[in-house]
């Protein structure tokens, strides 16, 4: 439990600024979907990890986005059409982290286009890893 009695993996957001920046998550909140009337919303998607970075970027904090959450980040601003996160993401240096980033994408919970754009830029970068045909195979 968090101070204040939340659970450890519940992460307080203020719903105008979630639909602030998504115009998925605005409609699921102004619609007439049931997320509407709910007192909490549950993503469906995304670990807390990846949802703790991303709320913080929401709310304007300027933490670097570890290489090892890239991936799902990116899998969060596709699925709820977080352009401007998107758009951070895809000019991401990739250089130094190229190999981790191939790493979280074959352990991706999904691969949408989003993803295409990563593995054009870093499978290149490291076909020849041992490393990375050992996990792929």
């Amino acid at each position: 439990r968090r101070e204040g009695g939340a659970p450890a993996d519940e992460l307080p957001a203020h719903r105008v600024v979630l639909a602030g920046v998504s115009d998925v998550l605005r409609a699921k909140f102004a619609g007439h979907f049931g997320d509407a009337a709910g007192a909490t919303w549950e993503p469906e998607v995304g670990a807390a990890a990846a949802w703790q970075w991303t709320l913080r970027w929401m709310y304007g904090y300027e933490d670097p986005l570890p290489p090892a959450l890239l991936v799902e980040v990116l899998l969060l601003a596709d699925h709820f059409q977080i352009e401007s996160l998107s758009a951070g993401i895809a000019a991401y240096p990739l250089d130094e982290i190229a190999e981790e980033v191939v790493h979280e994408l074959l352990q991706a919970w999904a691969c949408p286009e989003a993803l295409v754009m990563l593995a054009r830029r870093c499978v290149p970068q490291v076909v020849h890893s041992e490393e990375v045909w050992r996990r792929m195979w």
